[in-house]
């Protein structure tokens, strides 16, 4: 029997479906515990339909690792001319999001699995480049605004706020009772 070909957006919804059913596993089960199987029951498929649109566990990992640098480039989503408070709060706020911890828990997962595959260490590294970028030019406006020394770097000022932002991101992991919003005041008032 031949099954009709899907058109390109029922192939592209299939795939966010599939993609969408990893996240919960890898979520849930890690990376080295969740199976294909696991996933196409995830989203309720076959093993069959998902190998047709992901040819491996693996490529399924390089796809999510793909997605989260594009949400990162959204991460922060500057108004217009935002002040590095207002950004370093908007960034600690996320964590408080109803659908965070799952993400985070998939985002510590890729960075382990990224420490010894090029690939996803490329794209990690391209999704923290991309959440570090507003922070670096909020630096850089404060500095002109002479609210931060010109002596520091505003590469490094975005790097430490990227990493405290990825260290709590961490914590959330493995405490989800973490309150964010309490970071976010800490963090504001340090930045005063």
């Amino acid at each position: 029997m031949v099954l009709p070909k899907l058109s390109q957006s029922d192939t592209e919804a299939r795939k966010s479906h599939i993609l969408e059913a990893a996240h919960r596993c890898l979520g849930e089960r890690g990376f080295s515990r969740t199976t294909m199987r696991d996933i196409a029951r995830q989203a309720n498929l076959s093993l069959g339909g998902v190998y047709s649109h992901f040819g491996s566990k693996r490529e399924l990992m390089r796809e999510l690792a793909r997605e989260g640098r594009e949400k990162t480039g959204t991460l922060l989503k500057p108004s217009e001319d935002p002040e590095l408070p207002a950004l370093v709060d908007s960034l600690v706020r996320k964590l408080e999001a109803k659908d965070c911890l799952e993400g985070v828990r998939v985002d510590v997962r890729l960075w382990g699995e990224a420490l010894h595959t090029p690939e996803l260490k490329k794209l990690v590294l391209e999704a923290f480049a991309n959440a570090k970028a507003p922070l670096v030019e909020a630096a850089k406006r404060a500095q002109s605004r002479r609210r931060i020394s010109r002596k520091l770097s505003p590469d490094s000022i975005g790097r430490v706020f990227l990493g405290t932002f990825l260290g709590l991101a961490v914590q959330k992991a493995f405490d989800p009772k973490m309150d964010a919003g309490e970071c976010a005041r800490v963090m504001a008032y340090l930045l005063r």
